[in-house]
C-alpha cells in the first residue's frame, strides 16, 4: 500500500515535479548570473594565479601599498559523491522534499547527476556537458536532449559549464584579479562588480576557504547565495561537505547539498544511455 501511493503521488504530479525540479536545480545552483559581465569599470594589475590559489591585491588609498590575499581553491580534475539533496521552493508544490543522488563530475567536461526517491529508486539523470544538457525521465520514459537555451524556457539567465563546477566544487565562480577587498574580524571579503552584476565572495580570516559566494543582477533584480559549511579532509584537500543555495527574486528557493564519502580524481564515466522504447519529450 505505501508503494501504490507512492506511485499515486508521482504518477499524478510527476511531470511537474520532474521538470521543475531539473528547472530549480540547474537554475539555482549556477552562478549564472556573471557569465556575461562587462569590463569593470576600474582595473587592478591582474596577479598570477597558480593551481591552489587566486591571489589578488587589495585597492589602497596610497597606491604603492597594497596587501595580498590568497583565496583557497580546490584542485581537482574528477569529483564523486553521493549526495543527499533538500529542495525547498515556492515555485511549485512538491509531494517531496527530500532526495538523494550520486554526483560526478569532470573538469571542464561534464556534471552527471543521478536522483532518486524514496521507494521508487532512479528517477532520473541529468548530464551537462559543455554544450548540452540531458535529461533521462526514467519514471515517465522520457528524454530531453537540449542546448543551454533550454533553460532560457524557464529562466532568462545564462550559464556556463566551469562556473557550475565552481559553484559545486566550492572554487571562486569569477576572476578575482580585479577584485576590492574588505578585510574584518571574521574575514576577507572579495567585491567584483560592474554595471550590471555584483558578486561577492567570503572567505574565512585564518584559512582563507570561501564559505560564501553569492551575486546579484542588479538590472534583473535577481540574486543567488551558497553558503559552505563542514569542512572535512579527502586526503590532502580540504573541501565543503555541505552546500545551501538560496535565492530570494525572481522566487524564494533553496536546495541544500549534503556530500558523503567524496572522491577525488578517480577514473569516471558518465553513464548516461537512452533506451529505444523512451519518447522526446523535451518540448513537453
Amino acid at each position: 500500500m505505501v508503494n501504490d501511493k507512492w506511485l499515486m503521488v508521482n504518477g499524478i504530479r510527476h511531470n511537474k515535479v520532474n521538470y521543475k525540479f531539473i528547472y530549480i536545480l540547474l537554475s539555482v545552483s549556477l552562478f549564472a548570473y556573471s557569465c556575461k559581465s562587462k569590463k569593470h569599470l576600474t582595473k587592478t594589475t591582474p596577479v598570477a594565479q597558480n593551481d591552489t590559489a587566486a591571489k589578488v591585491k587589495t585597492p589602497d588609498s596610497n597606491p604603492a601599498k597594497t596587501e595580498t590575499y590568497q583565496f583557497k581553491t580546490i584542485d581537482w580534475s574528477t569529483f564523486t559523491a553521493k549526495v543527499d539533496i533538500d529542495v525547498n521552493t515556492s515555485a511549485v508544490s512538491l509531494p517531496i522534499s527530500n532526495f538523494s543522488g550520486i554526483l560526478r563530475m569532470k573538469k571542464g567536461e561534464y556534471v552527471w547527476l543521478s536522483v532518486s526517491v524514496p521507494f521508487l529508486g532512479e528517477q532520473a539523470r541529468v548530464l551537462i556537458t559543455k554544450d548540452s544538457i540531458k535529461v533521462l525521465n526514467k519514471f515517465n520514459k522520457c528524454y530531453i536532449l537540449a542546448d543551454y537555451a533550454y533553460i532560457q524556457k524557464f529562466s532568462n539567465v545564462p550559464f556556463s559549464l566551469e562556473k557550475l563546477q565552481a559553484a559545486l566544487i566550492g572554487n571562486p565562480t569569477v576572476d578575482l584579479s580585479s577584485a576590492i577587498f574588505i578585510k574584518d574580524s571574521i574575514g576577507v571579503t572579495a567585491n567584483v562588480e560592474d554595471n550590471a552584476t555584483k558578486n561577492t565572495i567570503k572567505a574565512l580570516l585564518n584559512t582563507l576557504e570561501i564559505f560564501e559566494n553569492a551575486v546579484e543582477d542588479k538590472i534583473k533584480k535577481q540574486d543567488l547565495r551558497i553558503n559552505y559549511s563542514n569542512f572535512n579532509m579527502i586526503e590532502s584537500t580540504k573541501i565543503p561537505y555541505s552546500l545551501e543555495f538560496n535565492t530570494v527574486h525572481p522566487q524564494q528557493a533553496s536546495i541544500k547539498f549534503d556530500y558523503d564519502e567524496p572522491i577525488l580524481n578517480k577514473t569516471l564515466s558518465p553513464d548516461f544511455n537512452i533506451p529505444a522504447s523512451y519518447t522526446n519529450c523535451s518540448n513537453k
